[in-house]
């Protein structure tokens, strides 16, 4: 879980260097700059914050975490990784079509 809460942040902060956006000061900023530049949608905001929280828990707290926690992440939230995989895709295909339409008409 840990692991792939870092990638979801990593794959955030990769695009927010590439793109010079705001820099985050939080793990949890990472989204809302994301969500601010419209590369995810702000539906999904607050558990992508949560996720945030929960990973500095686990690298600070492991100790305090039960395990019903867990369970429910498991049970009720691992779409929200799929679906932060989706909308980056989908930004990216998006703006790549839209260059390659400009692209076509300057020719």
């Amino acid at each position: 879980m840990q692991v792939s809460i870092e990638a979801l942040i990593d794959i955030g902060n990769h695009i927010i260097s590439r793109e010079n956006y705001k820099y985050p000061e939080t793990n949890a900023d990472t989204f809302r700059v994301l969500v601010e530049e419209d590369i995810i949608s702000e539906e999904k905001l607050d558990s992508y914050i949560a996720m945030a929280k929960f990973r500095n828990m686990v690298v600070h707290l492991y100790d305090e975490i039960k395990e019903g926690e867990i369970y429910n992440i498991i049970q009720n939230y691992l779409d929200d990784f799929e679906y932060f995989i989706k909308q980056i895709i989908i930004h990216y295909l998006v703006e790549e079509e839209k260059d390659t339409e400009e692209s076509e008409k300057e020719d």
